[in-house]
Formats: structure tokens, sequence, C-alpha cells
């Protein structure tokens, strides 16, 4: 193993440990969302038979929005909450200057960052999905392949996002008062907290501009309909677009900040 690869390794494990270093970003990662499953699929996670079905005759129940909503609300912490406050810092620190006076290239630190949230993401799927096996017997994902490429995606564009605050804000505390109200914004106007299926006009409006939106709507139809990713391209095509635009925008700061390639 020669030693550009040794290195990306190493930054890539350095990246997966600030994912779980932080505690509010910990919580948010992997606590909360199992709490909001436990919490209200054991209100609501009982069948109930005046439930309408869905227009394919999919009897639609409580998990049809826990388990995409919850799933999304995971990725985008451990994207947005974890990678824009552990950026914030390492700014604030020095600690980002000191790794771009080395030979290490802003592709290769962004490629060590995409691969240690990915990480991170099955670990997440993980947790959840066994637990809501365990706790209510709902079944594994109907698509595995749809499912895996929604996440790959969900996660690429939370990254980017958090990316992209860590390039504007520094500090920690900063960090937290930025991503946090940004983060309840998007998960309540996202499909991921309740569904809204007839939300004032102008909460209608705003949804389909929010990236959780489109990401628990893709979720929901892999997850739980075993829809094909043709069925939810239109989606994936929005978050891949954003992903590039705020992964683009970051790494073009990082490249004026540090004055790196």
């Amino acid at each position: 193993m020669n030693r550009t690869a040794r290195s990306l390794i190493q930054m890539t494990l350095f990246h997966f440990r600030t994912l779980y270093r932080n505690k509010l970003a910990l919580f948010f990662n992997l606590i909360f969302p199992v709490l909001m499953v436990a919490i209200f699929g054991g209100l609501f996670g009982v069948p109930n038979p005046d439930t309408p079905a869905a227009t394919d005759g999919y009897e639609i129940d409580a998990f049809d929005y826990l388990i995409p909503g919850q799933l999304a609300v995971m990725l985008l912490s451990a994207g947005f909450i974890t990678i824009g406050i552990s950026m914030a810092s390492q700014r604030e620190s020095g600690v980002l200057r000191h790794l771009f006076s080395t030979p290490l290239s802003i592709g290769g630190w962004a490629g060590a960052r995409i691969v240690a949230n990915l990480a991170m993401a099955v670990v997440q799927c993980i947790i959840l999905f066994v637990f809501a096996r365990i706790a209510f017997n709902v079944g594994a994902p109907s698509n595995l392949l749809g499912t895996a490429v929604v996440v790959v995606v969900s996660t690429i564009t939370s990254l980017s996002m958090g990316m992209l605050v860590g390039t504007l804000v520094k500090g920690e505390e900063a960090a937290v008062a930025v991503t946090m109200p940004i983060v309840m914004a998007m998960f309540f106007l996202g499909n991921a907290a309740m569904p809204l299926e007839n939300p004032p006009p102008f909460i209608a409006a705003i949804m389909p501009y929010n990236p959780t939106y489109h990401m628990t709507n893709a979720m929901r139809a892999v997850i739980r309909h075993g829809a094909g990713v043709g069925s939810v391209f239109a989606e994936l095509a929005i978050l891949s677009v954003l992903a590039a635009f705020f992964l683009g925008v970051s790494m073009w700061r990082l490249r004026r900040q540090y004055a790196v390639k």
C-alpha cells in the first residue's frame, strides 16, 4: 500500500471518529431518531383497519412515516450537524489549516469525508432497521438496492450542505446556532416528523424546495413500498444536483481560504 492510500485511510478514520465524538451530534445521529421510533411507534404503530390504503393497495401505517423520516433525520444530522460543527471547530482551532499544509488535496480530504459518512450511514441503517424489527416487527426494506442508492445520494447531499456551513461559519458555538434552526425547519417541513398531507398553502409551496422532503419521499417509496430506483428518479436527480452544487461551492471556498488544490 503506497503512502497516498495510507494517508486517505487514516483521514477517513479520522473523519469517522469526528462523527461520534461530538455528544450533540451523536444524540441526533443515533439516539434521537430511535427514541422517536420507540415513542411514536408505541403510540401509533398498531395497524388501524380504518386506515386508508394507498393507490397501489398498500396499507399505510405509522412506520411509513417513522422509518423513512427518522432515517432522513439520521443522515441529515450526520452530514449537516456533525460536518458543519466539526469543520467550524477545526477552522477555528487551525486543524484544517494544518491539514492543508500537508500534501493532502481538497479532493482527497472530501473523498475521505464522503467515505466516512457513508460508513456511518451503514451503521445508522442497521441500528434503525434492527430496532424497528425487534421492537415492532417492522420488515426489512422492500427494495434493498433502491434503499442503498437513496441512502448514498441522501448522505452525500447532507454532507455537502454541512460542508458549506463549515466553510461559512467559524467556531463550534456559532455552527450550532446556525445548523440547529435550519435542521429543525428541514425536519418538520420535510414530512420527516409527521405526515403533512394537507398543509397550509404557504407551507405546501415551501416543501418542494426542502431537500429532506425529497429524501423522505424517495425513502418511503423504496423502503416501504418496494418501488424501483426509476420511480424515484426525480427525487434522486434533485438531490444529486443539490449535492453537486453545495459540494462544488464548499470546495471552491476551501481552496480560496487555504490556497490549496
